[in-house]
């Protein structure tokens, strides 16, 4: 069972990482705007939980580290501004692999 859900969820993940990826974008012209912060964090937030829950570990703490820094962004809005959305865009791919059990 666990195994199917798991499953299931590593392949509707893809919609999370694409969705990553827009904020991650969105950084390169407005590295501080709250509202594409406070999308990542949440992503974040629920990947770290949702991922760890499946057993997916790796995925769960670049998650997690990933929220925390975000959260950092958030209430000092110039940390590392000029490098956010690369940031973010590496994040991305390095989730997407981890989804994927790698």
């Amino acid at each position: 069972m666990i195994e199917q859900l798991r499953s299931r969820y590593q392949i509707s993940s893809a919609a999370i990482v694409a969705s990553i990826r827009e904020h991650a974008a969105a950084l390169g012209s407005a590295p501080a705007a709250p509202p594409t912060l406070t999308a990542l964090e949440q992503l974040a937030h629920r990947v770290h939980g949702t991922a760890g829950s499946y057993g997916l570990t790796r995925a769960s703490e670049l998650a997690a580290a990933f929220e925390v820094r975000v959260a950092g962004w958030a209430r000092d809005p110039a940390l590392e501004t000029g490098e956010r959305h690369i940031l973010a865009r590496e994040f991305a791919g390095a989730l997407e692999v981890a989804l994927r059990g790698g």
